[in-house]
């Protein structure tokens, strides 16, 4: 059976159920964001995110922008978990007949990222590709004195999302509707080099989360954690970022294109009692499942690495 007739989701299960082991006393699953090891009275974070440039890096990008956004993937998801990153490394393959200069573009991206949160890029491994193919594989470690699971979804809590929603989607629209890329130079720029959710640790000091996410696969993030904790998402109000609003208005884009290329977000999902005015709030944690938006029930969507992005409603 090939891996596309099943999915990204459904190929996890089948390796995580099948090989991997979790770790004891660790309150985060193996479907987590993270692996979180004891040491002492804190836990040490570990997590690794990857991609390949044939599926990720778009025309008008550049190397330093795709190094820093895979490392920023990396992050978002330490800092979902109320890690506070340390330490950043990086695998990469490329071609031996490369230019030195796209190689250390590369590095710069992940170590200007580093530079941003505090933490310290470590080096790591390089291979020749064998082939015109590009990858990028970043692993970060980070501390927590306190972790936020994904699965503990409570009935009635508010769900908030720590940033605005939609910058993310307008790269693919604009690739793939061939629009003019330098007419759309600021926001583009912006989603290739998302800023990590740091305010979220912050948030978690002040105020009670009970669980957490990081939606850097859109809808899908959402969706899987939904699935998990058997409840359902009914969105009060979407918080799309002004950019977004107008990039809709001038490109005739509607919410659901919007909705469904949502990806690379870097923003943490959360749900919590209290009111937090910091942070956007989304909707409410709810009976059934999937995500009602307008009356709408969205059971699928967001990046798949096997199957593109995913859209569907009921």
């Amino acid at each position: 059976m090939r891996l596309d007739s099943l999915g990204e989701d459904r190929l996890l299960e089948l390796i995580i159920n099948g090989f991997t082991e979790g770790i004891p006393g660790s309150p985060l699953s193996k479907y987590d964001d993270a692996v979180a090891i004891p040491v002492g009275d804190l836990w040490i974070l570990v997590k690794i995110d990857g991609t390949s440039a044939a599926t990720s890096k778009y025309p008008w990008q550049s190397w330093e922008s795709f190094g820093f956004r895979t490392a920023a993937s990396a992050v978002s998801d330490i800092i979902a978990k109320g890690g506070r990153p340390l330490v950043v490394m990086a695998s990469i393959g490329v071609p031996k007949q490369w230019e030195v200069e796209s190689l250390r573009a590369i590095v710069k991206g992940i170590s200007d990222l580093a530079k941003l949160i505090g933490a310290i890029y470590c080096g790591g491994d390089l291979n020749s590709s064998g082939s015109s193919e590009v990858w990028l594989d970043v692993t970060v470690a980070g501390k927590a004195r306190k972790l936020i699971p994904n699965t503990s979804l409570r009935l009635g809590e508010v769900a908030y999302v720590s940033n605005c929603l939609g910058i993310s989607s307008i790269p693919y629209i604009v690739y793939s509707k061939k629009l003019d890329y330098s007419a759309w130079g600021d926001v583009l720029s912006k989603a290739m080099y998302p800023h990590p959710p740091l305010k979220f640790l912050d948030i978690i000091r002040r105020y009670s989360v009970t669980a957490s996410t990081d939606i850097s696969d859109g809808l899908r993030s959402l969706l899987r954690i939904l699935k998990l904790g058997g409840v359902g998402l009914k969105v009060k109000e979407l918080p799309l970022c002004s950019e977004v609003i107008e990039f809709m208005r001038e490109t005739r884009t509607s919410v659901d294109e919007i909705i469904r290329y949502m990806g690379e977000e870097m923003v943490i999902f959360f749900t919590s009692r209290d009111e937090i005015e910091e942070c956007y709030e989304l909707g409410v944690i709810s009976e059934g499942a999937g995500i009602i938006i307008d009356g709408k029930l969205i059971t699928e969507g967001g990046w798949d690495n096997f199957r593109g992005f995913l859209g569907g409603s009921m």
